[in-house]
């Protein structure tokens, strides 16, 4: 942890971790200040700007199973919007009824992240975009065939086109990564219970979550 404060992303709100010593145990408000509100976007990388074309395609791709190698399996088989965007399953299956290593973690608020994956390795969504189609426990499909398939359908000609205006080959491996991480970063949680305390509303959140805080 870092000496100053670190900024942790929970519950649609934002928590900041300060080194300060412990506060007085009937001054709430000393608690609230070490939140924050979350913000209706997280930040956004100048390499891969907002667009709507960009999010359509996005929330297409999110969604569609064919770029899997059985093609039944899409990022929301196991980020599935009725079940928090997870899949509250223990550990997540895959390709050919495979069990992984970990259990699948929601995407909501995931652009607020600093790392991505359980461990960490990747930075941002967009590094993060490619490696379920490709991991033969997920996906299993190659990320070259996964193109060419996309390739095969005018819809998808379209859609990348018009999310990437003026490139010659718009379905790219990166382009892909951008347009998956565009839509994710528009699955936010603002506004909650949580988030409506914090700005003043002293019973949008109960007693006991008070107490809890």
């Amino acid at each position: 942890m870092k000496t100053a404060r670190n900024t942790l992303y929970i519950a649609g709100a934002s928590l900041l971790l300060a080194t300060s010593p412990a506060m007085a145990d009937d001054e709430l408000a000393s608690y609230r200040d070490r939140f924050e509100p979350l913000p209706h976007l997280p930040p956004l990388p100048a390499e891969n700007p907002q667009t709507d074309e960009k999010v359509h395609l996005g929330n297409m791709l999110f969604f569609e199973p064919r770029i899997s190698a059985s093609g039944v399996i899409s990022c929301a088989t196991c980020h599935n919007p009725a079940l928090g965007w997870s899949d509250r399953i223990p550990r997540a299956v895959g390709h050919n009824g495979q069990v992984g290593e970990r259990n699948t973690p929601t995407v909501l608020n995931s652009g607020f992240l600093e790392s991505q994956f359980w461990d960490g390795r990747e930075p941002d969504l967009e590094g993060q975009a490619l490696g379920p189609i490709e991991a033969d426990v997920e996906m299993a499909m190659q990320l070259e065939h996964a193109l060419e398939r996309l390739a095969e359908f005018e819809l998808y000609q379209e859609k990348f086109s018009d999310a990437y205006p003026g490139e010659s080959d718009p379905i790219s491996a990166k382009n892909l990564a951008q347009a998956l991480a565009a839509f994710q970063r528009t699955l936010n949680t603002p506004d909650s219970p949580f988030d409506r305390y914090l700005q003043g509303d002293q019973n949008a959140i109960s007693d006991q979550a008070k107490e809890g805080m």
